[in-house]
């Protein structure tokens, strides 16, 4: 799973429900986890950069995404190479277009590994392990930035970010201070989404490896 760990890891949530005012009131925990809690679906585009300790791009990729709350995610990148990851909850299927393979495993319900997993969750413990602040930038943009209590942690801090209400990006600083950040475009939310994008069927003639 080492290139869904750099996509996305972690993606999108949902526009609060609540008047500013009374959001306002609220923790920045209780804030976030209102958002997380409140994704039903999403859809969307994405752009992704990373860059090293020194700001040097080392990769981007574009492509789309489909969430639906209980795990289930399809992210199909399109560039620089075609890499199709999806989940029904329980399984996770990676294929590798070049490579001609697809490998099968069990989900791992980690968000430190799995960030997407955070959409759509409504445990309460969910975000106890990080100390959470929230800021407005000087374009307006919302951001909630979580530091981890924990020195096991796959990330030094995870931020994400929303523009009037809307998520627009999340970046991940790792622990070799490289940072990643995804940004979405094009966003539906809470649309219906087909049971069948949640399903993967490996192409005829593609080595199928089964780690379940």
């Amino acid at each position: 799973m080492a290139h869904l760990s750099s996509l996305l890891v972690a993606f999108l949530l949902l526009p609060m429900q609540i008047p500013v005012a009374l959001s306002s009131e609220l923790s920045p925990a209780m804030q976030l986890q209102t958002r997380l809690a409140d994704v039903r679906t999403m859809q969307a585009t994405f752009t992704q950069i990373t860059l090293d300790s020194h700001n040097k791009a080392i990769q981007s990729s574009h492509g789309t995404l489909w969430l639906r709350e209980g795990g289930s995610f399809r992210i199909e990148t399109l560039a620089p190479f075609e890499q199709t990851l999806v989940s029904d909850g329980v399984h996770f299927w990676s294929y590798e277009a070049d490579l001609e393979q697809v490998v099968v495993s069990l989900l791992t319900t980690d968000f430190r590994r799995v960030p997407i997993l955070l959409f759509g969750n409504d445990d309460a413990d969910l975000l106890a392990e990080y100390d959470i602040s929230f800021f407005m930038d000087d374009d307006m943009i919302a951001q909630y930035v979580l530091h981890p209590t924990r020195r096991d942690s796959l990330f030094e801090v995870l931020t994400i970010a929303f523009e009037d209400c809307k998520p627009a990006a999340i970046s991940i600083l790792d622990s070799l201070g490289q940072r990643t950040r995804i940004e979405f475009h094009d966003l539906v939310l809470n649309a219906p989404v087909e049971d069948e994008t949640f399903r993967f069927t490996a192409p005829d003639g593609v080595d199928v490896i089964d780690d379940r």
